[in-house]
């Protein structure tokens, strides 16, 4: 899929509340379970962000494949409690509404796991299919861990591999070194 479409895709939504609503629904649908979602407006190292926060399950490498790729949903009702996307296409649709970039940060269990959706990384490498750059890593000691562990092949959705992953996602974002994911990781944990 051309880069081109992250961004003809984002004006499906009229305005920021729209795409902001995406999000929040994504936290409260039924196999995320998260009870608090906050929204705050942070500058990192000279970068305003917008920081989506909840207290979801997390996602692992698989899952956030998955939500990073288009058109792919497995969301499934849980009692009453049904989802409210189907298509596959919310985050990345909100997310290039609200910025031309997406840093994800998310720990499910045991493993960490960092995806960069970024309109910015495409047009400076002359992209021409959409590419996110992902990697997980297992705690306690944070070593990247091989993507086959993952049950899914970075061929498979034409990524970087996972160990070139950290130092293209410490070059295009607000991130630029390791102890600060490790901080920001630190930071959902106690949430």
């Amino acid at each position: 899929m051309s880069p081109r479409y992250l961004h003809s895709n984002s004006t499906s939504h009229v305005g920021p509340f729209s795409a902001i609503a995406e999000l929040i629904d994504n936290a409260y649908d039924p196999d995320c379970r998260a009870k608090d979602f906050h929204i705050d407006l942070e500058k990192i190292n000279n970068h305003r962000c917008l920081i989506f926060t909840d207290n979801g399950s997390g996602v692992d490498y698989s899952t956030m494949v998955r939500m990073m790729s288009f058109g792919f949903c497995e969301k499934a009702a849980v009692g009453d409690h049904k989802p409210v996307g189907h298509y596959g296409n919310g985050f990345k649709s909100g997310s290039m509404r609200l910025g031309r970039d997406a840093l994800v940060l998310s720990r499910c269990g045991d493993v960490e796991t960092v995806g960069l959706l970024s309109q910015t990384y495409l047009e400076k490498v002359e992209a021409k299919s959409i590419r996110v750059p992902m990697f997980s890593w297992s705690l306690p000691d944070r070593q990247i861990m091989p993507m086959g562990s993952a049950g899914v092949d970075d061929a498979m959705y034409n990524a970087p591999a996972a160990n070139t992953a950290l130092p293209i996602i410490l070059e295009n974002s607000p991130l630029r070194k390791r102890e600060e994911i490790v901080e920001q990781m630190n930071i959902i944990a106690e949430n």
